[in-house]
């Protein structure tokens, strides 16, 4: 439910995943009834204090993805730098490997 709820409202950041804001608003309020139901259901039949376990662990799990997140795309980020110096170096063998060779055929003949 947590997941549902962030990715609606990252898709309503972008704009992307609905063709209305009618039905933006209609899936947010059907995940609001949802998460309604749940916390009626945990305080009624649940043990005392599960309601807030429960908000508790969402929180918790929340920040865990964020840091997930954070460290793929810091990966990511560095996988693209190490490519970008290896292929900057290669280029550079190149470049000096070109130079020499055409400064031996001119200063060679």
């Amino acid at each position: 439910m947590t997941t549902a709820k962030e990715d609606l409202k990252l898709r309503q950041a972008k704009k992307n995943g609905f063709t209305s804001d009618a039905e933006e608003f209609a899936a947010l309020e059907q995940i609001k009834q949802a998460e309604d139901e749940l916390r009626e259901l945990m305080q009624y039949y649940g043990r005392a204090g599960l309601w807030d376990d429960f908000v508790k662990f969402q929180a918790e799990a929340r920040k865990a993805r964020l840091l997930e997140r954070n460290e793929r795309i810091k990966t990511i980020n560095q996988r693209w730098q190490y490519a970008s110096i290896i292929v900057a170096g290669c280029l550079g063998l190149i470049g000096t490997y070109s130079v020499f060779k055409v400064a031996g055929a001119v200063f060679g003949s």
